[in-house]
Order: structure tokens, then sequence, then C-alpha cells
């Protein structure tokens, strides 16, 4: 019979590297752990995707077991170093940025730490490194700095913007009042600076009639 890897074993062909893993309840689990791991990195990292295909052409010369396993156990601890450096660049800076923050109170200085960081990778799914609570206290803290960007040419983009981060947090904490509140500002403040944006424009208009 077989194990439970990651893909199907259905339609797998007899004598493939698939049937091997399949066949295996070892090369199975580490299949699914190696699984888990790809969806977290491609979340993070450009290049894992090429990666893989590499990583999977290498594998499917193996002969045996033995060499399908250390392949393997080589992509696992490459990708676990790879998750682990980002989260630990990561959480350096969101502490980075709330200590420039509580100096400053300039986010034009917070958002590219975190930005850097590659926060923006992470705004649309949690990686399953990242607990559920340190997931939304970083994005939420990032987007309040966006909610207090001065008011700009792109302060609309930037509400909108972190209403997106704020509302998809609410589907992971929905009983975080601070998340309505930062939502809720938001709204107010997109509509005031929309309505500020329509008056300028009409005001213009009427000077330049005017001449």
């Amino acid at each position: 019979g077989f194990y439970n890897p990651s893909f199907d074993c259905s339609n797998v062909k007899e004598n493939s590297i698939e049937f091997r893993i399949c066949s295996d309840e070892q090369l199975s689990a580490l299949d699914r752990e190696l699984a888990g791991l790809y969806d977290d990195a491609v979340l993070i990292d450009k290049a894992a995707r090429q990666a893989q295909r590499q990583w999977l052409k290498a594998r499917n010369c193996c002969a045996d077991a033995a060499c399908i396993e250390r392949h393997y156990r080589e992509r696992i601890e490459a990708l676990q170093a790879t998750l682990e450096a980002y989260s630990k660049g990561l959480q350096t800076a969101y502490l980075n940025a709330e200590q420039e923050y509580e100096k400053s109170h300039n986010v034009y200085k917070t958002i590219p730490l975190l930005e850097n960081a590659g926060i923006r990778a992470i705004v649309d799914k949690r990686p399953s490194f990242l607990g559920e609570e340190t997931y939304v206290t970083y994005l939420k803290t990032y987007a309040s700095y966006y909610i207090n960007t001065v008011e700009d040419t792109v302060h609309g983009d930037n509400l909108e913007y972190a209403q997106k981060i704020l509302t998809h947090l609410t589907t992971i904490q929905p009983k975080d009042k601070e998340l309505y509140l930062l939502l809720g500002r938001s709204y107010i403040d997109l509509f005031r600076f929309s309505a500020r944006a329509r008056f300028i424009h009409s005001f213009r208009g009427i000077s330049q009639n005017s001449e």
C-alpha cells in the first residue's frame, strides 16, 4: 500500500521516484515536511521555485531510497535556514522600527525597515513559521505606520493599503478591538483626504477658469 506524501499517489508510475516515495513511510513523511517548508519559502524567496525545480531534477536521478532520503534532508535543511534567516531578520526589523518610532515618530524611517526585511511578502498569507500572535503584531504595527503617513499625494493609496492589511488581520483575530479602531481611523482619514483632494481639484478648476 501507499503512504501519504504531499502529492497524489493514485496515478504514479511503478518504478518511478514518486512510486518509491509513496511506498516508503519515511520518504513520504520527509516529502510532507518539505512541502510545508516550500509553501512558506515561495512567499519570501523569489528564487525558491527555481531552486526547487533544480532540486527535483537532482532527486529524480537517484537510484535508491538512501539517495532520495539524502536529497530530501539536504533540501529541508536549506529551506529551514532560509526561513530562519527571514524570521530573525523580520524580528530585528520590527524591534528597530519600534525603537525608531518611539524616538522620532517618523514613519518614513520605520516603514523601510520592515519593507527591506520583506514584510510585504507575507501581507496576504501567514507563513507557518510565524505564530498567529506574532504575525498579527507585525502587520498591525506595519499598517499603523502607513496610517500615520503625512498627507502627501500618495496618502490615499497608503490608507487603502493599510485597510487591506487590517481587513485581512480581522479574519485571523476577529476579537482584536485595536484592529477595528485602526480600520475606523483609516476610513475616516481616507474620507477626509478624498474630500480635500476634491476641493483642491475644484478650486484649481475655478482658478483656471477665472484667468
